[in-house]
């Protein structure tokens, strides 16, 4: 547009005028014919109302425009008021009374509903009942100068006054009842203001709204009831055997929130402590549960045993550990065999196949807390200074089920084999004499092991 536009508004003091967007060059004179700038804008600190400024603007073509502008403050007094049409319409008729020193006025309403209007006093009807926050701004063209009012706006009709609330409340809670669309309010309790509390026993609730030029409601009612009391259902175990965790579960409810911040049914817990769970339903209705987890310490398994070594001659263990209060004892001594108490005698039947046991304990305290133990104890062989195959089925074969070598002592070997000599070679009983042996066998470290010496035969 080919104008200057002046901004020089109430309040302020310093002016500026701005030229036109496009051109080239632009000489700003004063009513002397100066030349004061050659900006697009010209910025006067305390200018003389009344004082005219030229600009002489130079297009890129050389072509050349002059414009004038006078000095004048804008000074803009914003101002409206309204008067609801009716008792029943909502609608509300504004008046517009602002003015301006300068210039004219445009104008914008903002109902605060989304819904504008640029007219200078529109008639507006409101979609809800009561207070509404009202703006109207103002620009003040040719300047630069705007203003702004918010006033509260008042609109009536019976239909849309009403209460909002829940029409259930909480076991031992209250709610509340808010009343809207009207100016001011009286309930069926004599209360005045707009909202009011409730809780047991509910019952029927009634209001009137009236606005403030006295338009009446017809009475409106809510009914409020108790919610119906719903099941906060416990599963959850609140005691742990030490270096376990503890679950706690709960069920019955439409969303939860745990001390630990979880938000699910159930949380998996390795402290002891108090732990507390918030449940609700769908109305939103809250019950709490605390859980005090304790956790057991798991009994000793350290127990002793009588010989590091057992063989077929030495085929008896004893097994022992301190005892403790209320925590009982089973043996597995490794043979298929099982053993009660804190100390136990056990004997084997041994065979030379075999090269360790492997003794487990289990100790269980009365609370269920299980801890276990296990030591290993070696086979070797018993190897006998005598032996007598008489057919009398003790000790007939000697050393069967082992890498054995027998020589007498002319070197002869009479006896080789892992099914134990039975005091014949070549079929013929051998003389009752001393002879040597040479055993080979593997220990439970799967080390190969020899054994040398001597056997008397005696028959």
């Amino acid at each position: 547009p080919l104008f200057i536009t002046v901004k020089y508004c109430a309040g302020g003091s310093v002016a500026s005028l701005v030229a036109p967007e496009g051109f080239e060059k632009y000489n700003w004179k004063d009513s002397g014919g100066a030349v004061i700038d050659t900006l697009k804008t010209l910025y006067l600190p305390n200018p003389v109302e009344g004082a005219t400024y030229t600009c002489v603007m130079t297009s890129a073509t050389g072509c050349t425009v002059t414009l004038k502008s006078v000095i004048a403050k804008y000074v803009i007094k914003t101002d409206f008021i309204s008067n609801m049409l009716d008792c029943k319409s909502n609608k509300v008729q504004f008046t517009n009374l602002s003015t301006t020193t300068h210039g004219m006025l445009a104008y914008k309403w903002d109902f605060g509903d989304g819904q504008s209007s640029a007219e200078t006093s529109p008639a507006y009807t409101f979609a809800s009942s009561g207070m509404h926050d009202v703006t109207l701004f103002l620009n003040n063209p040719p300047s630069a100068c705007v203003d702004t009012l918010v006033k509260k706006i008042e609109s009536f009709s019976p239909p849309l006054v009403g209460i909002r609330g829940d029409s259930t409340y909480c076991p031992g809670q209250n709610i509340y009842l808010k009343a809207y669309g009207a100016y001011d309010y009286t309930w069926n309790n004599g209360s005045k203001k707009d909202s009011v509390s409730v809780g047991a026993p509910g019952g029927k609730f009634w209001l009137l709204g009236r606005s403030s030029t006295g338009c009446t409601s017809d009475t409106i009612y809510k009914k409020v009831s108790m919610e119906p009391d719903w099941q906060f259902l416990n599963y959850s175990d609140t005691t742990m055997c030490e270096g376990e965790r503890s679950l706690l579960r709960v069920s019955g409810a439409n969303w939860y929130l745990w001390s630990t911040g979880a938000k699910t049914d159930s949380i998996s817990v390795g402290s002891p402590g108090i732990y507390k769970v918030t449940g609700a339903n769908a109305r939103g209705c809250e019950k709490f549960k605390t859980f005090n987890v304790v956790e057991y310490p798991l009994p000793d398994v350290d127990f002793t045993r009588s010989a590091p070594v057992i063989d077929k001659r030495h085929n008896q263990l004893t097994c022992t550990i301190a005892p403790q209060s209320e925590v009982s004892y089973l043996w597995d001594m490794g043979d298929g065999s099982a053993e009660t108490g804190s100390t136990v005698l056990h004997t084997y039947t041994i065979s030379n196949a075999i090269l360790e046991y492997t003794i487990t304990l289990t100790a269980t305290s009365k609370y269920g807390c299980e801890k276990f133990a296990s030591q290993t104890i070696e086979v070797t062989p018993f190897i006998p200074n005598v032996f007598s195959p008489n057919g009398d089925g003790i000790n007939d074969v000697f050393m069967p089920q082992l890498d054995l070598e027998v020589i007498d002592r002319y070197g002869t070997i009479l006896y080789k084999g892992t099914e134990g000599w039975d005091g014949n070679y070549k079929g013929r009983h051998a003389d009752p004499d001393t002879y040597f042996y040479l055993l080979h066998y593997t220990d439970k470290n799967q080390k190969e092991q020899i054994r040398k010496g001597y056997i008397t035969l005696v028959r």
